[in-house]
């Protein structure tokens, strides 16, 4: 019997960037496919690099991206990793989409992106926080750069994401087994009071029936 290939869940990524030709490396880097133009005005083709399956969003302005993620939180259905270039004329750029995307979804991975020099990383770091979800890329890139970035930081994002969702369902069986021990322990509580008094009433029948017997003559 041969081997049964599992392949990971398809992970959703974003590029904003304001040259065609950096969303048509992306494209051809992470989904390739024969027509790579074809992304260029939304979801691009899903097509596997490695293990990995990548569903791209090309995005050509900083208020387009962070549109793409307003819609993503509507949807319930979230990117693991953006890619944004700080400058996308005539917009107000990747640093300010950087800083709504964090806002709307404080759990993606965002890779900055430029081909300038002038900007500095921790004015980056200071705008977009926290620094353990945050990288910063200089252009021209290396195609495995940006390979090993997404395929990184794809499985670091859903690490996290299940990390999450198994600390939720943990929390949740602790909230119900203490809810359990403390339910059975009010109920261990009433029955010992009521055996108490039990007691109690039995003692005083006691008494009485005592006193009664020895105040009756022989």
């Amino acid at each position: 019997m041969g081997k049964t290939e599992t392949r990971l869940e398809p992970m959703r990524l974003l590029v904003a960037d304001d040259e065609p030709r950096i969303l048509d490396l992306f494209t051809e880097i992470l989904a390739p496919a024969d027509d790579i133009l074809s992304g260029l005005d939304g979801l691009g083709p899903a097509s596997p690099v490695a293990d990995q399956v990548f569903e791209l969003t090309l995005c050509r302005q900083g208020e387009e991206a962070v549109e793409a993620f307003r819609a993503a939180a509507r949807e319930a259905r979230p990117y693991a990793v953006a890619f944004i270039d700080v400058r996308m004329p005539p917009g107000r750029g990747g640093l300010f989409a950087a800083e709504e995307i964090r806002a709307i979804d404080p759990g993606v991975q965002i890779v900055v992106v430029t081909a300038f020099t002038d900007v500095d990383p921790l004015t980056i770091a200071r705008r977009v926080p926290p620094i353990d979800k945050l990288l910063y890329i200089q252009k021209p890139f290396h195609p495995q750069e940006i390979l090993q970035f997404a395929t990184s930081l794809c499985a670091k994002w859903r690490a996290e994401r299940d990390f999450k969702a198994l600390k939720s369902r943990l929390e949740t069986l602790v909230y119900e087994r203490t809810a359990a021990l403390a339910s059975a322990n009010r109920k261990l509580t009433r029955e010992m009071e009521e055996r108490e008094r039990v007691t109690h009433l039995i003692e005083s029948a006691k008494r009485e029936w005592e006193g009664t017997f020895d105040s009756v003559q022989d």
